[in-house]
């Protein structure tokens, strides 16, 4: 409506007009946000839910790490499982991660295909332990279902990941 008032209004005026409709428009949005901000309830469950989560997948990591600690492998094997677990909690640096690259990349001849074998039957059991946790967790009833549930699904998908015939940990 502003823009059709172009012609009919002397420049300076149709200038003013536009300023005046701009601060409006910001105001209206900022005044909605902050009145927004101070007014509705905070929901705490949901603040603290990313917290939580890292707590539950901290300690869940933890569970499969000390199964994994448990195993008879090679520690070649061992350091590579241990570095995918680790993984899941984002505890790898960025240089760990080039590391580990590095060696993987420039010594594929080392793991051979029984150390693979053993690397994906860690994995399995570290999953298989991080699943458990879980589910322990989820009889307490003291955690919501959800937030149990999008935990178990990263496990399943890490899972499946491994399970791919398709995909090579090496």
């Amino acid at each position: 409506m502003t823009f059709s008032l172009r012609g009919t209004l002397a420049t300076n005026l149709y200038n003013q007009v536009i300023l005046v409709e701009v601060v409006v428009i910001i105001l209206s949005m900022v005044t909605a946000t902050v009145v927004f901000n101070l007014k509705l309830p905070v929901d705490f469950d949901a603040r603290n839910r990313p917290s939580r989560q890292r707590e539950i997948r901290d300690e869940m990591v933890k569970s499969g790490i000390e199964r994994v600690k448990k195993m008879d492998l090679d520690p070649a094997v061992r350091a590579l499982v241990m570095y995918d677990l680790q993984d899941q909690i984002r505890s790898n640096t960025l240089r760990s991660f080039f590391k580990q690259w590095h060696g993987v990349s420039q010594h594929q001849e080392k793991i051979n295909v029984l150390q693979s074998v053993d690397q994906r039957r860690a994995l399995m059991h570290a999953f298989n332990e991080e699943r458990r946790y879980l589910h322990s967790l989820a009889l307490t009833h003291q955690i919501p279902s959800d937030e149990i549930y999008d935990l178990y699904s990263e496990v399943l998908l890490a899972e499946s990941l491994v399970l791919d015939p398709k995909s090579r940990l090496i």
